[in-house]
């Protein structure tokens, strides 16, 4: 099995967080900033921005639960948005910090946005990659026939037994289908392939990854059966950095967020996709390091 030490420069520990325990990396000192990956990554997404931060933060990145390191719980119901956002609690009390700052991508952005409102006493700041708020998404799906068609494989995801068509392919098929691009264009490594592949070898990986879509339960119908009550708003000044070019989220998914994150700030990439943060390395390292250093 492949090393799985941390990079050179940063470190890595389990943390035990409530119930569970989140392997998780860190590297910088000063104020937190907790990275949060997305499907079907793990914290070392985030490193190279990490490290290019690490000078002015400390900052702090989680596999989170089912992914990577961390624990696996068996039961579907273990990955319910509401105890993802508690983790992610439970890991600022554990380093004991009062406040922390949030960068984020997909699944991560969605807990993000569900752990503003959940723990608004936790959050100073957020920046989010190209991942809309669960509420507009589900929005979305009732009333766009675009982003339903986007997030087919969504839905496919979330049945019982989806992880048994991964666990069928070879890991370098599901590698290629999912970061095939960005590796051929130099964007990951093949250490990254390497890191990536031995994650997912782990015992129930796919399933308990998965989980995530079955807990979510978004409704793909296209037919609501009822009206959706919006959630509590997300007050902390949020940056969302959007991929103009995103194969997974339609602009829909981006109606509505005003009422709900008033004080969010959309920057729109004109030809970065879902991973704009890994695209455009420099340049979104720099908005999140300006966005986190004006003034509230």
């Amino acid at each position: 099995m492949t090393s799985l030490c941390a990079p050179l420069g940063f470190d890595e520990k389990p943390i035990v967080c409530g119930a569970i325990t989140l392997n998780v990396g860190t590297i910088g000192e000063g104020p937190p900033v907790v990275f949060l990956h997305g499907f079907p990554e793990h914290w070392r997404a985030f490193s190279p921005m990490m490290k290019s931060l690490s000078s002015r933060y400390h900052c702090i990145a989680p596999d989170q639960r089912g992914f990577g390191q961390s624990s696996r719980p068996r039961d579907q119901n273990d990955y319910r948005v509401d105890l993802l956002a508690d983790d992610i609690a439970n890991l600022i009390a554990a380093y004991g910090y009062q406040q922390v700052d949030i960068v984020a991508h997909d699944w991560g952005g969605l807990v993000a946005w569900h752990f503003g409102s959940r723990h608004r006493d936790l959050v100073r700041k957020m920046v989010i990659f190209n991942a809309p708020h669960p509420y507009c998404l589900q929005l979305a799906l009732d009333t766009d026939l675009a982003q339903r068609a986007a997030s087919s494989y969504a839905a496919q995801f979330a049945q019982a037994d989806s992880h048994k068509a991964f666990e069928a392919k070879t890991d370098s098929e599901t590698w290629d289908a999912i970061f095939g691009k960005d590796f051929a264009e130099g964007l990951l490594s093949q250490d990254d392939k390497a890191i990536q592949i031995a994650q997912w070898k782990q015992d129930r990986a796919w399933e308990a990854m998965l989980n995530w879509y079955r807990a979510a339960r978004f409704d793909y119908s296209g037919n609501p059966s009822q009206r959706r009550q919006p959630p509590k708003p997300v007050i902390s000044p949020t940056l969302l950095v959007w991929g103009t070019n995103d194969a997974l989220f339609a602009p829909s998914t981006l109606l509505g967020l005003g009422e709900i994150a008033p004080n969010c700030e959309i920057r729109e990439i004109e030809g970065a996709g879902h991973c704009v943060f890994r695209e455009r390395p420099t340049f979104c390292a720099q908005l999140v390091e300006g966005f986190l250093s004006q003034c509230c």
